[in-house]
């Protein structure tokens, strides 16, 4: 037995399909809900798999709208590339500017395009040099041991540093500031000490673990 739940048609209306008996092809009598159903499932499916490859969804959050809004942001993302794919199928001649993309093409080009200038400002060296306390990116992408969690007796790895200092500091640009250890660590000249202290013999600890 199948239970339907719809909104766009009714149990009174009949279509036919054939399906095969004892006695060869057979046509029976179909509900045209269950037509409608077979005809557009796949695009249903189609959906649900966009929408995974773009699922953003806080896992073990027990805060249901939370839940909600990340959904609502995938089935968002994955609508606007499935209208862009079209609208770049319907351009012909000198107006065909654009490419088709797949979902991480343009889940990367949506934040570059939503927050990727402002990122781009928050790590620029003021000045053009080192002179400033301003986090960049470490060198070559390492990830390094942050030096202030690394003095509240924390380890987290971090792939930015104080361009001036020369030391790596975590959770930068998380928005929560009493976490940001770049901003905590530059609060005071006494606590930029005791980092910068920390740092030398974080350096001399690992260049002596190398002798050995």
């Amino acid at each position: 037995m199948v239970y339907c739940l719809l909104n766009d048609s009714n149990n009174h209306q009949f279509d036919e399909c054939t399906r095969r008996g004892l006695g060869g092809l057979i046509k029976i009598a179909r509900p045209i809900s269950i037509a409608n159903y077979n005809k557009y499932m796949g695009g249903v499916d189609l959906a649900d798999m966009r929408r995974l490859h773009c699922n953003s969804t806080i896992m073990g959050q027990n805060r249901w709208w939370l839940k909600l809004f990340f959904y609502l942001l995938d089935v968002g993302t994955s609508n606007a590339l499935v209208l862009y794919n079209e609208s770049v199928r319907l351009m012909t001649g000198n107006n065909k500017q654009k490419t088709p993309m797949n979902i991480v093409q343009f889940k990367m080009k949506l934040v570059e395009d939503l927050v990727g200038n402002r990122i781009d400002r928050v790590f620029e060296t003021q000045g053009g040099g080192c002179d400033q306390h301003t986090p960049v990116h470490i060198a070559d992408e390492v990830r390094s041991l942050c030096v202030f969690c690394a003095l509240m007796s924390r380890q987290r790895r971090t792939r930015y540093q104080c361009a001036k200092c020369g030391v790596p500091l975590c959770s930068i640009g998380n928005g929560r500031v009493q976490e940001d250890c770049f901003t905590v660590a530059h609060e005071t000249e006494e606590k930029l000490d005791l980092v910068c202290k920390k740092h030398v013999e974080m350096k001399k600890r690992v260049r002596n673990s190398k002798k050995k």
